[in-house]
């Protein structure tokens, strides 16, 4: 009995570390680590290290170790799933696998040899920057694709909540005499909120001397208070555009706004053409000249139209 006891303290032990490690690892990076990029190849060379050490310092079976890491970086990153499904495709399923990549890698340096394991880390790299670069930002254009088309299917609901800093009201009416809205919905202390406004700002500069183009920010109210966001405007007087806010985030939630920062671009009768949803470091560097085409190309169909 002790010694069956013995065997499962053994083996419970090294079990338990590898699920507190792959905790604080997890939790650290997805706190300081915002592109993704970066993130699922810090995933590969973690666990392939972590899985060296784990057999260095064991004298468990390869397969039994395999499981003791592996098994926690599954069950953490399904937990995460169900808790945020928005987490499909940026962190989930690229990370675990590469995760799981790594971890095969160093079990065949271990069982195999370094050649063979050379070319299966090589492969899942090769497939790992292709899936970064060219895959993910191709998935996500093709989301916003589809979310633009549901959004065009349901008209946007004009609540009487959009107001300015001042209280004055937005409605359709003042927004119909621009031929080009951009509505960035944000809230305080949202990162790729924060991370957007310097975009924003470019955009801004582009056609600040065009008044048929708007360009505005507006406060989720049900998160932040209107003094919080004028004290925000304040301190941040880089940011020229346009301020508004959804009192009590009613317009948010009559458009059934999931996930921010969600970006609305609206021609003169107030249609949508355009979403643009979250704002990750993968395909920031396409938003720039992503947004100018749009808003050109209403500009220019607006002048043909007349």
């Amino acid at each position: 009995m002790k010694s069956s006891f013995k065997r499962f303290f053994i083996f419970l032990r090294p079990s338990l570390t590898s699920i507190a490690i792959s905790m604080i690892f997890i939790t650290l990076v997805n706190f300081y680590v915002q592109d993704y990029r970066i993130m699922t190849s810090i995933y590969f060379v973690f666990y392939f290290f972590f899985m060296l050490f784990f057999l260095a310092i064991n004298k468990h079976k390869t397969v039994i170790a395999f499981f003791i890491l592996a098994l926690p970086l599954f069950l953490f990153s399904l937990y995460a799933l169900l808790a945020n499904p928005s987490l499909f495709p940026l962190y989930i399923p690229a990370n675990p696998l590469v995760g799981l990549a790594g971890i095969i890698t160093s079990v065949l340096i271990k069982v195999k040899s370094k050649k063979i394991a050379l070319l299966f880390g090589g492969s899942t790299f090769l497939v790992l920057l292709l899936y970064c670069f060219w895959a993910l930002p191709l998935f996500i254009q093709a989301k916003e694709k589809r979310s633009l088309k549901v959004l065009e299917q349901t008209p946007i609901n004009f609540t009487n909540s959009l107001i300015k800093l001042d209280k004055t009201h937005i409605t359709p009416q003042i927004l119909s005499q621009k031929k080009v809205v951009l509505l960035d919905f944000w809230f305080i202390g949202c990162e790729p909120c924060m991370r957007k406004m310097k975009y924003l700002q470019k955009i801004y500069d582009l056609y600040k001397d065009n008044s048929e183009v708007l360009i505005a920010v507006v406060s989720y109210g049900e998160s932040d208070k209107i003094d919080e966001v004028l004290e925000f405007k304040q301190k941040n007087p880089e940011y020229r555009f346009d301020f508004f806010y959804d009192a009590n985030g009613a317009f948010c939630k009559a458009n059934n706004f999931k996930t921010y920062p969600i970006e609305l671009i609206l021609n003169s009768s107030q249609k949508v053409l355009s979403t643009y949803h979250g704002f990750g470091r993968e395909t920031e560097h396409l938003y720039i000249d992503k947004t100018k085409q749009i808003i050109d190309e209403i500009i220019k169909k607006s002048k043909v139209s007349q």
